[in-house]
């Protein structure tokens, strides 16, 4: 009685969660063969509210990103709408060939608005480290750690070791070492020194409309 009862049981087919199915791939009168290597899915179920949405962050701003943070998201087939998500899970690691992290966000989507495996854009909330930003090839590498080279009003050089909150690329956010009005020279010689002495270059003229 107990193996009739379960093999009644295969009659029915239960989905692990609630949503709609896209695709079906078997009909009426159709040999279902349970357990061989060649099967196929019988449906293809997605869950439309709430959708799961995949963002790979770079790294540089992996640091920015915590569970919890509120998110906007847009889709370009849909201007002038924004849908509001919350950041649900982040991986563990950085994926290794693209450099970034895969962070997953839980969206609300009642009316089902969103059709699930759509392309969409996460906006980010930023997180200013630092309210100092210089190019990058401004930074100087000494064996006591990053100098900024800032020229002082006499002219002369003085290297002023920085604490770098975050590396961009082509800038750098400075949590401390300068302030805003230090004048810090962009592209320096690797031999500069404290005290060396060197002439401000005038600003050019702009030549527009000269003949």
């Amino acid at each position: 009685m107990q193996r009739l009862r379960q093999l009644e049981s295969f009659k029915r087919i239960v989905a692990p969660f609630a949503g709609v199915i896209t695709q079906r791939n078997v009909d009426v009168g159709d040999l279902i063969d349970a357990g061989s290597g060649t099967s196929r899915a019988l449906f293809a179920l997605a869950q439309s509210d709430p959708l799961r949405v995949y963002v790979q962050l770079p790294q540089a701003y992996a640091q920015n990103v915590s569970v919890g943070q509120k998110v906007v998201v847009t889709q370009a087939e849909l201007p002038g709408q924004q849908f509001h998500g919350t950041v649900t899970h982040i991986s563990g690691a950085i994926d290794v060939p693209t450099r970034s992290l895969q962070v997953e966000v839980t969206l609300p989507n009642p009316d089902n608005t969103l059709r699930p495996g759509a392309y969409v854009q996460v906006a980010l909330p930023s997180v200013a480290h630092a309210q100092w930003m210089v190019p990058g090839n401004a930074l100087l590498f000494r064996a006591e750690g990053p100098r900024l080279a800032v020229v002082d009003a006499k002219g002369d050089v003085q290297l002023r070791k920085v604490v770098i909150a975050q590396d961009l690329g082509q800038t750098l956010e400075i949590e401390s070492g300068i302030d805003g009005n230090d004048r810090i020279i962009t592209n320096p010689s690797d031999s500069i020194a404290d005290g060396d002495h060197v002439e401000i270059a005038a600003p050019q003229k702009s030549t527009k409309g000269a003949s």
